[in-house]
């Protein structure tokens, strides 16, 4: 349990739709030495093509363990957090496009997750499309941020961001320089408009 603890980590993973979000999700949630996740979506991202070789429970209360996608459809988010705060141990907690419930501040119903991530063994992954959707008090509980192509404007919010935001700014422009250097057609074929920059906070 002890090397669990130490190894729990939060992950925060930004990049704008159809820039490779979830196909690196998918890979981190498959080779994560955790042997169960809890992959929550809602509305068509229950199936989103990155995923579908996991199953579908719509019913958290008879989850038995592995790596399943939790149809946020039949189970309220608060709700769902509230039982993974309370029963789920020792695996991934990936919780997909959460903007609408965790933009302006972190909810106190993952706030408790956050905080205790690594005595609960629970590996967060959260993924947004930009960086001005992210609460900033969220990033003090970030160990590293993975920053895909994203044409949100956050340059307002730098100076709130941790360093006033430079490491930010640095991996945004070389993001954005080399997925611009992308002229293929979908499916891009060069890997360029999948680029992403690792930013490590803690």
């Amino acid at each position: 349990m002890a090397s669990q603890e130490r190894q729990a980590q939060v992950t925060l993973f930004i990049a704008a739709k159809k820039h490779g979000k979830s196909t690196l999700a998918e890979l981190m949630v498959r080779n994560h030495y955790y042997p169960n996740a809890l992959i929550y979506k809602e509305g068509v991202n229950v199936y989103d093509e990155a995923f579908k070789k996991y199953p579908v429970i719509e019913d958290i209360y008879s989850y038995k363990g592995g790596k399943v996608v939790v149809n946020g459809g039949f189970i309220r988010y608060k709700n769902f957090l509230k039982l993974v705060n309370d029963k789920f141990r020792n695996g991934v907690l990936m919780l997909d496009d959460i903007a609408e419930y965790e933009r302006n501040d972190i909810s106190g119903e993952l706030w408790p997750i956050l905080v205790n991530n690594r005595k609960l063994g629970i590996e967060v992954v959260l993924l947004y499309q930009g960086l001005t959707d992210v609460p900033i008090r969220m990033f003090k509980y970030v160990n590293t941020v993975i920053l895909g192509y994203t044409n949100d404007g956050f340059e307002y919010k730098l100076n709130k961001f941790p360093d006033r935001g430079e490491p930010f700014r640095i991996a945004a422009e070389k993001v954005k320089a080399i997925h611009n250097q992308c002229t293929c057609k979908d499916p891009c074929r060069c890997g360029k408009r999948y680029y992403r920059e690792i930013i490590k906070l803690s």
